[in-house]
């Protein structure tokens, strides 16, 4: 793997749970000192973002029981959906590959519920530091999707890894499709905090089943399905923000005893592993 380097930028998000028991921090994380605090198990959820010229801080709700699906909003009967996208399945089917992939409806989003597997069939440009996870055994691409790198996922020349990418301009507008399917893009900052906004801050519900640990456990009741790492402690997931020689990705984070924390963390455009879910336009 090439050069991992994280910063912790923003937010933190606690989830109310049963217990706890303890782990270690991911050792990827290095650099500047992460942001994080703790939270009780009995208290309501609660999330903070902080940068080095503003700190956001994120109320929580009370645990409700209701469905998510009362998120859903009739601009359905509005929306244009892409021609790979089934509206009674839910399904979209990428027509670059024929991969299937569940999907989820949060709120007015609909996000892809499984990880990328597209492997593109040509590249930007020879730059080597350019990164794709190519082999990869069937059962685990069909259950963890593929890895790419920032820098691939954007499909942006590395002539400018250095420079700062100006999305929502006139080279770089929004949404941007990158190695997306047709009609889908690489969610923003913003977007992942309306799909947090939209699940009351309680992220067990974005969570597989698989997460079972002593503090809280995974629902997967919104079908987003963010799967438990195989190895370590983080999961992370590729985003928009504009920025010079390092990127923002998010990441859930199993910081021990009863606590997943959620926040943005800063990396180089080269790191390698990172998962991407597209988002409906």
């Amino acid at each position: 793997m090439k050069h991992f380097s994280l910063t912790a930028i923003s937010f933190a998000l606690f989830l109310v749970a049963c217990g706890g028991d303890s782990s270690t921090s991911p050792s990827a994380n290095t650099g500047d000192s992460q942001v994080s605090s703790s939270s009780e198990a009995s208290t309501p959820a609660s999330s903070t973002e902080e940068s080095s010229d503003s700190k956001e801080i994120f109320s929580s709700s009370a645990i409700s029981s209701s469905s998510s699906k009362e998120n859903s909003s009739s601009s359905d009967e509005a929306k244009v959906f892409p021609a790979n996208y089934n509206q009674e399945t839910e399904i979209l089917t990428d027509e670059r590959d024929g991969e299937v992939y569940k999907t989820a409806k949060i709120g007015d989003q609909i996000w892809m519920g499984q990880n990328l597997r597209y492997l593109p069939t040509e590249f930007v440009d020879d730059c080597d530091l350019r990164w794709i996870d190519e082999e990869v055994e069937p059962d685990s691409l069909d259950t963890y999707g593929r890895g790419y790198s920032w820098i691939e996922a954007t499909r942006i020349s590395c002539n400018h890894m250095s420079e700062i990418i100006s999305f929502g301009g006139e080279d770089y507008p929004l949404p941007f499709q990158g190695i997306c399917p047709k009609g889908w893009h690489i969610p923003s900052l913003d977007e992942w905090k309306i799909l947090i906004e939209s699940t009351n801050q309680h992220l067990y519900k974005l969570l597989s089943t698989d997460w079972v640990k002593p503090g809280y456990s995974g629902t997967d009741e919104y079908g987003f399905n963010v799967l438990k790492p195989a190895n370590g402690t983080h999961v992370q997931f590729i985003m928009l923000d504009n920025t010079g020689e390092k990127n923002k990705t998010m990441v859930f984070n199993d910081i021990g005893g009863s606590t997943l924390q959620m926040e943005t963390v800063s990396s180089y455009k080269t790191v390698e592993h990172l998962y991407l879910r597209c988002l409906m336009d």
